[in-house]
């Protein structure tokens, strides 16, 4: 019927019926109207309270960062030259000065074979190779005709991932140019590599013995007609490698065998001459560098000014070498100590700072500084106080009220979820915190009040840079979540969102240690009464360790005379291993009379901490080392209560159960063992929240996804404005049926009304025709 309002516009009644219906309806829009600004205020009011919390969740990044002790042991790093070292500072790093000097870089063992020519290095013998990398297992890879050239046994040994990286290298001659290098993954000196080779055929890969290589021409002219040799009897002495160089002296061309042809040599450093009088005998270098170089010259004419060359091949490029420091100085008759690494990353020689080597230092000193950070930390107390202003300022906004213009009115002006906010951030973070008897126990007490506008400010900067310069552990204290226990033995870790502090103190009570898992193995004979032989056939043997499988632990094979002897080989071994070997197992060898039994103990305590040897292990040591009988143990968690309240233990953690009253969340460290037991109270345990971790909390609680105090109120926004969305839907539904009945009024009251004038034409057009009818008739009556 909507589509009718046109056709029906005063068509009989000449009113203005679109006009009428809608006065008629102004008071139901005027209520839409008013939904439709209230939707529009709580949506504004839902924008603000996210843009509140967002500035919230901002400075309780910041709270948390001060929350944390670690804040307070930043220290900033200052090396008097970084072409030596580098030096990067972590938690609780050794604050001093510290002199220094590099005296050698960590290298890793490189090895070469000897060269082979392009057709030899396609075609090389068949059988197996062995390598063992420092005090790690060896490992036998089989070489056979699918994989017996030189690049072969180069893709063999990278896929058999040993420890080592093999590599074909070209050292540019003209014969015999391929060599297969090796080189050990990680530096060290215990890192070398030894390589057996057992192949049958053609030539093998030698990388113990020394060699000449083959004399190459340099420079021949065509009148030369003698071919320099090695002599049959040659062999390097030394162990470089390096380069002869020959020159023909004398003028002209020469007949060897006929009078005496010098000839001039140098191997870079040393230099000499030979004399060569006779054809196809041996011609040996004399003096310093000539290291066993024999060389013999067939028939034939040689020409003055005419070059050749022998270079040299040791098997060694570069040896396996740990870095070292010495630390101190000799000035004063100071006696520097010495350390080494293996590697060139050394971390705590100086307390809790890595050094980067990156180069020998000389006879130049590296001073290194460490000293509290204490910008940093003045920084992070800034920021604090940066974001929490923040917080106020937008809060503040709210409440302002301009009579005179209301359109700068906060949308959230007089709202008492902020006015609450407000006061606790105010409140909170000046207030003491309970239990600290240092004398920094609030704000105010290192130059940090809240001024007239209510806002924080360091009025007292002064006061503020010596407290954390001079007293860094009250101040910690002050920001952080702290805690001190009467028992050394039971320390403070930390405390969760619902931990309650106590500056009386939780008992806590201690009724099982954590321990570590072993494997005991069965007895067997002293070595030192009877000694024990490790051969092929009883070297092997593979650990699980707490759910880890290490690698083929191989023996070394030998006879072992002393229980320490066994003891340290297995141990040795196991640290080498590339999957349990930082997982810190201890061997150890108890004594029983002529018998013992060997001992090996996780390196972690709790229930999951395990040591079993692995079945099926070919030539397994199990049944020599007393372990194919042995019997594994689990270890065990801590276990107690905090404040009578019941705790979980994992390993030596033992943590306050969710849902306790006081102790939820709190972490304690338990190094105890089961003679340090009291059968009543171990420990009592106080809680400091500092005012960084009670604003981290406060923030949380108000600032949480989901069921913070802000998200709680921005949600029943959120229902208000769908209830409101909902009842103007309805609203216009009505009010457009309202509109409909109108309309259909007014059609009705048109459609009556065209009747209406129609019967009324009707009639006055009968009148009128009555009328002419009696008009009519008169005058026919006249005329008659």
């Amino acid at each position: 019927m909507a589509g009718l309002s046109g056709s029906i516009q005063g068509l009989n009644s000449n009113l203005d019926t679109t006009s009428i219906i809608d006065a008629l309806l102004t008071f139901d829009k005027q209520n839409v109207t008013l939904l439709e600004y209230d939707q529009a205020l709580k949506t504004n009011q839902i924008s603000t309270y996210q843009a509140i919390n967002t500035r919230l969740l901002a400075f309780q990044t910041q709270a948390a960062a001060l929350g944390r002790a670690a804040a307070f042991s930043a220290t900033k790093i200052d090396v008097s030259n970084e072409d030596y070292l580098l030096a990067v500072g972590g938690e609780n790093a050794g604050i001093g000065s510290y002199s220094l000097a590099v005296t050698a870089l960590a290298q890793n063992h490189q090895i070469a074979s000897q060269g082979f020519s392009e057709a030899e290095a396609a075609n090389l013998g068949t059988g197996t190779i062995t390598i063992t990398v420092g005090d790690g297992s060896a490992r036998t890879i089989t070489i056979d005709s699918t994989n017996n050239s030189l690049d072969g046994i180069r893709r063999a040994i990278n896929d058999a991932k040993i420890g080592v990286t093999a590599t074909v290298i070209n050292d540019g001659s003209s014969s015999n140019a391929y060599r297969l290098m090796l080189s050990a993954d990680k530096t060290g000196a215990k890192n070398k590599i030894v390589v057996n080779t057992s192949l049958s055929g053609t030539k093998t890969p030698n990388f113990t013995t020394s060699s000449f290589d083959q004399v190459e021409k340099l420079s021949f002219t065509g009148a030369a007609t003698s071919t320099p040799r090695l002599g049959t009897t040659a062999a390097y002495s030394g162990n470089q490698n390096k380069t002869y160089t020959f020159t023909v002296a004398g003028n002209g061309t020469q007949t060897v065998g006929t009078g005496d042809i010098t000839i001039n040599w140098s191997d870079g450093t040393n230099s000499g001459s030979i004399i060569v009088s006779q054809a196809d005998t041996e011609v040996e270098l004399t003096g310093t560098g000539s290291d066993g170089l024999k060389l013999q010259f067939g028939a034939g004419t040689l020409v003055a000014g005419d070059t050749f060359r022998v270079q040299t091949f040791a098997p060694l490029l570069q040896r396996a070498q740990d870095a070292e420091i010495t630390l101190g100085s000799s000035d004063g008759g100071g006696s520097p100590i010495t350390v080494t690494s293996e590697t060139n990353t050394v971390k705590d020689l100086i307390a809790g700072v890595t050094l980067n080597l990156k180069k020998i230092s000389g006879d130049d000193k590296i001073n290194i500084t460490v000293a509290r950070d204490t910008d940093g930390i003045i920084d992070a107390v800034d920021s604090f106080i940066t974001k929490f202003n923040d917080v106020i300022g937008a809060i503040d906004q709210q409440f302002e009220f301009d009579p005179k213009a209301t359109d700068k009115t906060g949308v959230l002006f007089g709202d008492g979820t902020l006015r609450m906010l407000q006061n606790s951030l105010r409140g909170k973070v000046t207030s003491r915190v309970s239990g600290l008897e240092s004398q920094y126990n609030m704000l105010a007490a290192i130059g940090i009040r809240m001024g007239t506008s209510g806002k924080l400010a360091v009025v007292d900067r002064t006061k503020l840079e010596t407290a954390i310069t001079e007293n860094i552990d009250d101040v910690r204290k002050l920001f952080a979540a702290s805690g001190t226990s009467s028992n050394d033995k039971i320390s403070f870790l930390a405390m969760g969102s619902k931990t309650k502090a106590t500056d009386t103190g939780y008992d806590v009570e201690i009724t099982q240690v954590a321990k570590k898992g072993y494997l005991r193995g069965a007895a067997i004979a002293d070595p030192a009464t009877t000694p024990l032989t490790i051969m092929s056939a009883n070297k092997n043997l593979q650990l699980r360790v707490d759910g880890m499988v290490s690698e083929n632990i191989a023996l070394t094979e030998k006879t072992y005379t002393t229980a320490d002897e066994l003891a340290n080989e297995l141990q040795q071994k196991i640290n080498a291993d590339k999957k349990i070997g930082k997982m810190g197992i201890e061997v150890s060898y108890f004594e029983n009379g002529a018998n013992g039994y060997l001992i090996l103990t996780s390196g972690t305590y709790g229930k999951s901490s395990k040591v079993d040897i692995m079945t099926g292990t070919g030539n397994s040591a199990y049944t020599a080392l007393g372990l194919a009988a042995g019997q594994s143990f689990a270890g065990q968690d801590v276990s107690g209560k905090i404040n009578g309240e019941d705790a979980t233990g994992a390993g030596q953690i033992l943590t306050g159960k969710e849902g306790n009253a006081t102790t939820e969340g709190l972490k304690l460290l338990v190094n105890m063992e089961t003679a340090d037991l009291l059968g009543s109270a171990e420990a009592k345990v106080k809680l400091f929240r500092g005012v960084g971790s009670v604003m981290q909390d406060f923030a949380d609680s108000i600032a949480k996804s989901g069921d913070g105090t802000l998200a709680r109120r921005t949600k029943a926004l959120e229902n208000q404005i769908d209830d409101i969305k909902e009842r103007i839907t309805d609203m216009n539904e009505r009010m457009e049926l309202k509109r409909q009945r109108l309309l259909e009024k007014f059609l009705a009251m048109e459609e009556t009304l065209g009747q209406l004038n129609s019967q009324s034409s009707y009639l006055a057009a009968q009148l009128n025709q009555i009328g002419q009818n009696f008009s009519q008739i008169a005058s026919n009556n006249s005329k008659g």
